[in-house]
C-alpha cells in the first residue's frame, strides 16, 4: 500500500509521491476536481459533469480510492439497485512537496503542468463557444500574469488573497444556482537572474 497523505484541521495534505503522480493525469485530476466542488457523486453522475462515458472513469476511480485520494461514502437507488458515491478525502486539497526528493520535487512538476493545460483547455472551450465575457464592466474570463518584488508583509497578503478566493470557490459546493467557473492560480518565486561580473576597471 503505498503512503498516503493525511487529513489536517482545514483540509486534506497530498503527501505520498504516489498520490501526486496520480494528478498528472487530466482525467484523475478533473474528478478530483469535479468531486471536491460538486461530490459525493455516482460514477454515473461524474460522467455527466465530465461528459465521459460512466465506463471508462471506474478505473481510475478505484485507484484514486486505493491512493487515499477519494472515498467510499454510501449508497444512493440508481435503476433498480444502489449505487455507490464517493468524495474527496477532505477540503480543501492541498499538495505538500519535499523539496529534498527529486522523485516526487519530479511528480508535482508534471502534475503543475497538468493543471496548467486542464486550465488552458477550458478557457479555449470557452472562447471558442463564446461564453467568455471580456468587456470592462462586468468580466467573467480573467487572467494575468505578474513578476513583482514581494517583502515578507506583501507576500503574506498574498496568501491571504489566494485563501479568500479558495474559501469562496468551495463554499459554492452545494451551491445549486449559478455558472460554475474554473479557477486556477499559481504563485511562484522566481530564480534569480545570475550577477553579470562586473568588468574591472582598468587604472590610469
Amino acid at each position: 500500500m503505498a503512503r498516503q497523505g493525511r487529513n489536517a484541521g482545514n483540509g486534506y495534505e497530498i503527501t505520498a509521491r504516489e498520490q501526486v503522480e496520480a494528478l498528472a493525469s487530466p482525467l484523475r485530476q478533473e474528478l478530483v476536481d469535479t468531486l471536491e466542488q460538486h461530490g459525493p457523486l455516482t460514477i454515473q453522475a461524474l460522467g455527466t459533469w465530465l461528459e465521459r462515458a460512466p465506463d471508462g472513469l471506474y478505473y481510475h476511480v478505484r485507484r484514486l480510492v486505493a491512493l487515499g485520494l477519494l472515498r467510499e461514502v454510501d449508497a444512493v437507488p440508481s435503476g433498480g439497485r444502489e449505487a455507490q458515491r464517493y468524495d474527496v478525502a477532505g477540503r480543501p486539497m492541498r499538495i505538500l512537496h519535499r523539496p529534498g526528493d527529486a522523485a516526487h520535487v519530479a511528480a508535482v512538476k508534471r502534475t503543475v503542468a497538468t493543471l496548467l493545460r486542464v486550465s488552458a483547455r477550458d478557457a479555449h472551450k470557452a472562447l471558442d463557444a463564446g461564453i467568455a465575457r471580456l468587456d470592462r464592466s462586468a468580466p467573467d474570463f480573467f487572467g494575468m500574469r505578474s513578476r513583482a518584488r514581494l517583502d515578507a508583509a506583501s507576500l503574506a497578503r498574498v496568501r491571504e488573497l489566494l485563501a479568500e478566493l479558495s474559501r469562496i470557490a468551495h463554499a459554492g459546493q452545494n451551491r445549486r444556482r449559478g455558472r460554475v467557473f474554473s479557477l486556477t492560480f499559481l504563485l511562484t518565486p522566481l530564480v534569480p537572474p545570475r550577477q553579470r561580473a562586473q568588468p574591472n576597471e582598468e587604472s590610469t
